[in-house]
């Protein structure tokens, strides 16, 4: 097995935090200047590096601006070393442009990780979550001189739909591609009906399912800011009620308690939890023509591979639908996927039902911590090695 081969036995596909920022502008540049044009003169490669250093200066500048906050996302590709130091080795966004249409952006693999499936690997995992978010066509731009470039879209499913000059001082065609994406049943839909089991549910299952009185049907995706109204809904509701379990003279801090969630973390969710290397979900659910926010759950990074569970909340009227255990294992496997080893969470005293259900998912009790001193407000600890 080759060097390379090791390394990427380890390789992780997860969602940029801003500590890659330095590695994925590094990566970027290297790339673009990695094509040379033949016959390209002084004048055009100073063209060249301005245009490469305006990226650097929009996009790039504010990856969660650009990418995280509009809807779309972006990714890196890091592998380990001995030492467990993380190796940015390749990168791909997706910038949203409208509610179903996205575009590929900033696409590299780093020279020494080339030809061994990367780029597919980006292209795939892009895809999936572009579908499982709803979006329907990803678009995309290329130079025509960069025929490998051009035959690798094309070779996964992508046509060409038309060509431009960049400029008339620089006479380089661009290539512009797009491809549709199709809604199907993935590995985990982004929306599904509550009760059907697995992609082999039988068809007779389905049929009796369908006899019956209509389930209500949810999505859990990534938070967007357009969600923000219905997370704030969901949060009050899911304190209001454990309200009336608190002592009378914690109760009578309530509203102050509920306007520092809305005031703190919950009024920055994308630099709370998502940009520092976290995320953030909800689950939606249609009600009348608008998807409703019924359910969240935050992923705060703590650093050295743990991350904190926190907020998760269901309305009122959407339990017993399984959705807290949807989150977590939402929650779980995205973590385990992004490097994370440990999660713990803090639970207040009277919630004995929340750390039953935390318990019966494999939580621990680890210990107590007092929160408030006035009010004095002591919340349980459960942790679990993924």
């Amino acid at each position: 097995m080759t060097t390379v081969d090791q390394q990427l036995a380890n390789l992780v596909i997860r969602q940029y935090r801003s500590l890659d920022h330095e590695e994925v502008v590094q990566l970027y540049l290297n790339g673009m200047r990695s094509y040379s044009f033949e016959g390209e003169d002084e004048a055009s490669k100073t063209l060249w590096e301005q245009v490469r250093q305006a990226s650097v200066n929009s996009d790039l500048a504010d990856i969660e601006g650009v990418y995280l906050t509009s809807g779309g996302n972006f990714w890196v590709a890091v592998v380990s070393s001995s030492d467990r130091e993380e190796e940015v080795i390749a990168m791909v966004g997706l910038q949203l442009h409208s509610g179903d249409l996205g575009e590929l952006r900033c696409m590299s693999v780093k020279e020494g990780y080339r030809r061994v499936g990367l780029g597919r690997k980006l292209l795939k995992h892009l895809e999936d979550w572009a579908q499982t978010h709803g979006l329907k066509r990803v678009k995309l731009s290329t130079g025509m001189t960069m025929t490998r470039a051009v035959q690798f879209y094309m070779a996964h499913g992508y046509t060409l739909t038309h060509t431009t000059i960049f400029t008339p001082e620089m006479p380089h065609e661009e290539a512009h591609l797009a491809k549709d994406l199709f809604v199907m049943f993935s590995k985990k839909p982004a929306c599904d009906m509550i009760g059907s089991t697995s992609l082999l549910t039988s068809v007779v299952q389905l049929s009796v399912l369908m006899a019956t009185v209509k389930q209500p049907e949810f999505c859990i995706r990534q938070y967007a800011p357009q969600d923000q109204e219905g997370v704030n809904a969901v949060f009050i509701d899911g304190c209001e009620f454990y309200r009336d379990s608190f002592p009378s003279h914690v109760q009578e801090h309530w509203t102050e308690f509920i306007q520092e969630g809305l005031d703190g973390d919950l009024s920055r969710i994308l630099s709370a939890y998502i940009a520092p290397g976290g995320n953030f979900w909800v689950v939606t659910t249609p009600e009348n023509s608008v998807h409703k926010v019924v359910g969240i759950v935050g992923l705060e990074d703590k650093g050295d591979g743990v991350g904190e569970l926190r907020r998760m909340a269901v309305s009122s009227a959407f339990r017993r639908h399984g959705l807290g255990r949807r989150l977590v294992n939402e929650l779980e496997t995205w973590a385990k996927d992004h490097g994370f080893t440990k999660i713990f969470l803090m639970n207040g005293g009277p919630k004995e039902d929340a750390r039953a259900f935390y318990r019966a998912i494999g939580y621990q009790d680890v210990g107590m911590k007092v929160v408030s001193v006035e009010p004095h407000v002591e919340v349980f600890q459960l942790a679990k090695q993924l």
